[in-house]
């Protein structure tokens, strides 16, 4: 790719849809990876940030270790609208400030792709600073064994969480790429490799 302004790129998708393989795939072509989930998780072993969560979910401290149990917390944020809200309101914008910083330096190292892996990135607003969009679409029974198979999730636990989140086919149709990841990994990245390809045809500024 020919030096330009820096290509921010979020990575959507149902969960369980891979779109971890697919941020690993341009990670090996060349982008820098910003894991926005990693970052709330690790949100939430800040002191200040625990506080503000166990002040409102008592229930969900781990006195032993002194941090929010994360489990505990998703059973109870996943239950009501209001709860999930509640709860990215007090991450959302600490993780934004995240990545914008992390942006910068990505910047000053004057790399040419970074990739967002979040999985609310509409939801965070978050697409809002990417030069483009992809959507990982998987079928459903897929995303549900993957789940089954990495987290123990129940069938009816994706939904259960999805249910707060925007549909998916509003999502899709947001994306400025798709890609099906419903056949076999080399499919997959043949398909990568071809939007990365694109991403030399994206027209924009330089955003974040």
């Amino acid at each position: 790719m020919k030096s330009r302004p820096l290509i921010i790129v979020g990575i959507t998708g149902g969960i369980g849809s891979g779109k971890s393989f697919v941020t690993g795939i341009f990670r090996q072509l060349g982008a820098e990876l910003i894991d926005a989930d990693k970052l709330c998780h690790a949100l939430l072993n800040k002191k200040s940030v625990c506080k503000q969560v166990t002040d409102i979910w008592p229930t969900v401290m781990d006195h032993n270790n002194e941090k929010v149990d994360r489990k505990k917390l998703g059973r109870i944020v996943f239950e009501k609208k209001e709860e999930i809200e509640q709860l990215n309101k007090i991450l959302h914008p600490i993780v934004l400030r995240q990545i914008k910083k992390i942006l910068a330096g990505i910047r000053r190292k004057k790399r040419e792709v970074a990739v967002i892996d979040a999985a609310l990135l509409e939801e965070s607003n978050l697409s809002h600073i990417c030069s483009a969009v992809v959507f990982v679409e998987t079928e459903i029974e897929r995303r549900e064994r993957r789940c089954k198979e990495s987290r123990n999730w129940e069938k009816e636990e994706i939904s259960r969480r999805e249910i707060f989140q925007l549909p998916l086919e509003i999502k899709k149709k947001r994306a400025t790429f798709i890609i099906n990841n419903n056949n076999s990994e080399k499919e997959t990245i043949k398909q990568a490799k071809k939007v990365w390809d694109d991403f030399n045809n994206i027209s924009q500024t330089d955003k974040g």
